[in-house]
């Protein structure tokens, strides 16, 4: 009898094992991105805005059908500086620049392992180093905060097609009075192969 139970036990341990496995699923892909951090300077009524854009690469696992966990990096030598001021208005020349971003993220979502449509949020970290050289000097400033991103995709058999939305905590950006507020965000549109 109690080899009976054992055996029973050890069968079902099994299929729970295969059943999980089954749910796991492995992405690795890449695309583009686009990040607009955007600061309201309140004492002198200026707004400063970057747009940077880039390349980025992801990788995701889904232990279960409804949660994942992913790390990314992101690639970029193509930034816009606007200054909207009483003073001036328009771009700025801020030389060479690239940034180099890393992140993970906890995603919460509907079906991260099975084909069809799927939807995702949850909490993560970033690190944003910002690089940039010009006839003064190289200026590095590193950034880190909290984002939630938001996210819809569609799993084919062999690959994905992802596009998300990562807010930012903007303070992570600007070290600013409080009376100044810095709005930040990352839209990501990009493939993943499927393992």
């Amino acid at each position: 009898m109690k080899n009976f139970v054992l055996k029973g036990l050890l069968v079902s341990l099994g299929a729970v094992s295969v059943n999980a496995l089954a749910e796991s699923k492995l992405q690795l892909g890449g695309g583009f991105f686009h990040q607009v951090v955007k600061t309201e300077f309140k004492q002198d009524h200026s707004d400063h805005t970057v747009n940077n854009k880039g390349l980025f690469v992801s990788g995701r696992y889904s232990f279960a059908e409804n949660f994942a966990v992913e790390a990314e990096m992101a690639f970029s030598n193509d930034a816009d500086f606007e200054l909207d001021a009483p003073y001036y208005s328009g771009s700025l020349d801020v030389g060479d620049f690239s940034s180099f971003y890393m992140s993970t993220n906890f995603l919460v979502g509907t079906s991260f392992a099975t084909p069809g449509w799927y939807g995702y949020t949850g909490i993560g970290l970033y690190r944003d180093t910002w690089k940039e050289k010009d006839e003064y000097g190289k200026y590095e400033e590193t950034f880190t905060g909290f984002q939630v991103p938001l996210g819809v995709g569609y799993h084919f058999t062999n690959v994905s097609l992802d596009a998300k939305l990562l807010l930012q905590s903007g303070r992570g950006y600007y070290d600013s009075d409080e009376d100044d507020s810095t709005q930040a965000a990352i839209f990501r549109l990009g493939i993943l192969a499927n393992f």
